[in-house]
């Protein structure tokens, strides 16, 4: 989705802490939110000059990243303290995310790169040698050292976390893929494009060098036309469920649960406006959406059935 497509309310990214207390909101407006468990805002953060793209945080639960069209990464404690400005990228930074040991910060950019820092702001590595276009999402592989970007027209990279090259899908999708998520053992991503598909991406029980993910279609996200555009992607902490928030041209928005095994998808839910985030809490208990209208929806597990809160 494009900044033009969007209005200032519109909530575009969310992220949990890790354990599971508060989570992280960004707008098109450049605030950030965080809130509590039971739906409450917290703080209000005049955070950017313009749209958040994304929100992270570290491991640690007191610190979070946030990276915007004003082409900065932001390091902020949860007291909405700024402790640090990163300065490099040249244009609008569309995805944040940190390393599972909170050592790596990864900020993907218009630029076709994405540059790996420290939290306290030290460069360590631009990757950038093979990138077809602007770099729309970057994740950690949460088991190992591997980090997955997504560039130009459905393109798909893996990357050593030093920065070396270990696996390019130029086609992973017939569009721009803007939208993954890794699952919790690192043996799955989820990727959504453009192209309205959506593919769990599978590890080979048998591949000793861990990059041989094989793609299979998600639901019925196989790419015709009709279908909604997904948004956002989430998987939750047992690897089973694979949480989707979507889109349709006319505006509408679905929120959809996926079983990882069976590839089955269902709606539990639909609205009046596109639902452009979610996010699982880490023990996938709860999780949370947002929605073009800038509002926000807390659901919680209860007898194995989500329920909107």
């Amino acid at each position: 989705i494009e900044q033009g497509q969007l209005g200032e309310n519109a909530l575009i990214t969310i992220d949990f802490s890790h354990n599971g207390n508060i989570f992280a909101t960004g707008t098109g407006e450049g605030k950030i939110r965080l809130w509590n468990q039971n739906g409450k805002v917290l703080r209000i953060i005049d955070a950017h000059e313009d749209a958040i793209w994304g929100v992270s945080f570290n491991s640690d639960g007191e610190t979070l990243a946030s990276v915007s069209t004003d082409t900065t990464v932001k390091i902020w404690k949860t007291d909405g303290t700024l402790l640090t400005t990163l300065n490099g990228h040249k244009d609008m930074v569309r995805a944040v995310c940190f390393s599972s040991d909170g050592q790596i910060l990864a900020s993907a950019s218009n630029e076709g790169n994405v540059r790996l820092w420290k939290p306290n702001g030290t460069k360590l590595k631009c990757l950038d040698d093979h990138h077809t276009g602007s770099v729309y999402a970057v994740r950690f592989n949460p088991k190992q050292p591997m980090i997955a970007t997504t560039s130009g027209q459905g393109q798909l990279i893996l990357w050593s976390q030093d920065g070396r090259l270990l696996r390019t899908w130029e086609k992973g999708h017939n569009g721009t893929i803007t939208a993954l998520d890794f699952s919790p053992n690192g043996r799955m991503f989820v990727t959504a494009a453009g192209d309205r598909e959506v593919k769990l991406w599978r590890l080979d029980d048998d591949d000793k060098d861990q990059q041989n993910f094989r793609p299979h279609n998600l639901g019925n996200h196989t790419g015709e036309s009709h279908l909604p555009t997904v948004f956002g992607v989430s998987f939750s902490s047992d690897n089973q469920t694979i949480l989707l928030g979507n889109g349709s041209q006319d505006g509408k928005g679905y929120l959809e649960l996926c079983d990882s095994e069976s590839k089955l998808c269902r709606i539990i839910a639909q609205y009046d406006y596109q639902v452009l985030a979610v996010c699982f809490s880490s023990d996938s208990q709860m999780f949370a959406l947002g929605k073009g209208d800038g509002s926000v929806e807390l659901w919680r597990k209860e007898e194995d059935e989500f329920r909107f809160l």
